[in-house]
């Protein structure tokens, strides 16, 4: 909806200063995960509405099935993590493919108010 993904700008902005400030090389591949299920918007739906609502609500793309199969090591990258559903079920895709570490970036992550 909103014409441009923010994940792909700090993906790209982080795999960058990666290499200028510590050397370490890294791929960016911000179209091996798809939506493949029509969802309704998450804003306003509780964390268990959420987790329903997102059920294989995605897939890997079979163009990135080898870079990902069996990598000791995946970042990823998303601007807000609310209740953390949809990292939870692109988490499960990746561990089906071998993946051993993700470890998942964010700008913020909400959470309930104090009262």
């Amino acid at each position: 909806m909103r014409g441009f993904n923010q994940s792909d700008y700090l993906a790209e902005y982080l795999s960058q200063s990666l290499k200028e400030e510590v050397g370490v090389e890294s791929q960016v591949l911000s179209k091996a995960i798809k939506r493949i299920k029509v969802t309704k918007t998450q804003m306003g739906l509780n964390r268990r509405q959420r987790l329903v609502n997102l059920k294989h609500a995605f897939s890997l793309s079979p163009r990135y099935l080898t870079r990902i199969q069996n990598q000791p090591h995946i970042a990823l990258v998303d601007d807000v993590v609310t209740t953390g559903s949809t990292v939870a079920e692109v988490c499960l895709l990746l561990r089906e493919q071998g993946v051993k570490r993700i470890d998942v970036y964010c700008i913020c992550r909400a959470s309930k108010p104090i009262s």
